[in-house]
């Protein structure tokens, strides 16, 4: 699985990601 990072309220989390009809799904937040 890839992943991205995603910034929230100042703090950067790693989140996996997967693509499916155009549409991205981000699960498994953890910081």
């Amino acid at each position: 699985m890839p992943y991205i990072r995603v910034e929230k309220d100042g703090l950067q989390y790693k989140a996996e990601y997967f693509c499916e009809d155009n549409m991205v799904t981000i699960f498994g937040i953890r910081r």
